[in-house]
């Protein structure tokens, strides 16, 4: 049945789209995410060949590609997971990192894993608290937030508020990643190793405020804090509401933190005069990009009336400092010109292709009556429309993330509630 359900979602689909490459890859395949499952929190293995999503009664499902089986479920190990922080694929695509979400009702978080194989969750940084820390000592809870994979090294990053006094101090820590798999958790045995999580900065009181460091419900790229490509520097957003926001980079070697560039040094660029600042922009997401030398930062509307511009994306250029708006919207003369021009093409997410250079994003394009996903070519700067979907046809989903993941004949896309299949031509 599930198969007859995903042959007629192609065909349909397919039926009323057009299709470009995307680099070396065509488009062969499109699906709605709820296909499979609950596409809140779903996301791609890094490999391509492992969907995963959570369920509040099933826990984590992992569905493989390769060899075409139905899902495979492992249920939560404590009743605290009916909310959870995103999906975040370890680099060799064995185990999956992921909190309590403790911006919910203010409950304690610890980093757990899950590793897909044995289908086994860990506690790596357990404190022995559980549920809400309201009324708990402040001494006796860590939060732990915002797990990130080491792409070179297979080391998982986290970051630690520590109740002190009043406010709360910030740091990063490492768990090193001292097995021949990247998780570095389950021994040959089964036996969880002992890799103590290690201290690399304890980050400036007076620069941070409250619990300024984190993902959003939503987010586009990697979201809150990302590792370069050679595994060297970590930059993540700091969004506080009583400072202003920034972008910090950490030298992961010596420990160092320095502010790279303030929210306030982009917030407008490339935005129409016309524009309402009052339905002011805030920090979305972040990723690396060109190997290395790039930063790019989303930045979606804040208001809760909305806006006619959505998303609006930059690129960070770290020998320069130079930052420039990907869309750039500053000319349109007025909201009328904006909603009825190819502008309004401008993004909802994005995320980067492992290329380091191209940006896939989604968008809504009214005036023509169509949803499109579409490729930004960082190394040109033009954007051309991969697929679109009549917005009859189109179906909302809301969505944590969008990810990717890549074999060697194979590319999947996850975005906006639709699976994307391209194949590598030959």
């Amino acid at each position: 049945m599930r198969w007859l359900v995903i042959i007629w979602a192609i065909f349909g689909i397919l039926m009323s789209l057009t299709a470009q490459d995307v680099g070396n890859f065509t488009l062969t395949s499109v699906e709605q995410a709820s296909t499979y499952g609950d596409p809140a929190q779903m996301a791609l293995s890094p490999d391509g060949n492992l969907l995963a999503w959570t369920h509040e009664r099933e826990g984590i499902c992992i569905y493989n590609f390769m060899t075409i089986e139905e899902e495979a479920c492992t249920p939560f190990p404590t009743q605290y997971f009916d909310t959870h922080t995103a999906l975040r694929w370890s680099p060799d695509s064995t185990s999956i990192a992921l909190t309590e979400n403790w911006l919910v009702n203010f409950i304690d978080s610890d980093v757990w894993l899950f590793e897909v194989a044995t289908g086994v969750f860990i506690n790596r940084t357990n404190d022995e608290v559980n549920g809400s820390v309201m009324g708990v000592e402040p001494e006796a809870y860590t939060i732990d937030v915002l797990p990130i994979w080491n792409p070179v090294t297979g080391d998982l990053y986290f970051f630690r508020y520590v109740r002190n006094g009043s406010p709360f101090t910030l740091s990063l820590y490492r768990i090193p990643n001292t097995s021949e798999t990247f998780a570095g958790v389950i021994g040959g045995d089964g036996d969880v190793l002992t890799n103590t999580p290690e201290l690399i900065t304890i980050l400036d009181e007076t620069t941070f405020t409250g619990l300024s460091v984190y993902n959003g419900f939503t987010f586009a790229f990697d979201g809150g804090a990302t590792i370069s490509p050679d595994g060297t520097q970590l930059a993540f957003l700091s969004r506080s509401a009583s400072r202003d926001n920034f972008i910090g980079i950490i030298d992961l070697e010596t420990g160092s933190f320095g502010t790279n560039i303030p929210f306030s040094g982009l917030d407008g660029i490339g935005v129409p005069d016309w524009y309402n600042r009052e339905n002011r922009f805030v920090l979305n997401g972040i990723t690396w990009a060109d190997s290395g030398t790039k930063l790019l930062i989303s930045t979606r509307n804040a208001s809760t009336l909305g806006g006619v511009i959505e998303t609006m994306l930059y690129q960070l250029d770290m020998a320069t400092d130079e930052v420039t708006a990907l869309f750039d919207l500053s000319n349109i003369p007025d909201e009328q010109t904006y909603l009825t021009s190819d502008a309004h093409e401008s993004p909802r997410t994005a995320l980067i292709l492992p290329d380091s250079h191209l940006i896939l994003y989604y968008n809504f394009n009214r005036s023509a009556e169509q949803s499109n996903l579409s490729v930004y070519d960082l190394s040109t700067m033009n954007q051309n429309e991969v697929a679109s979907i009549p917005l009859d046809d189109f179906v909302y989903t809301e969505m944590t993330q969008a990810s990717v993941g890549q074999s060697e004949d194979t590319l999947r896309v996850l975005m906006y509630g639709y699976l994307f299949t391209f194949t590598r031509n030959t």
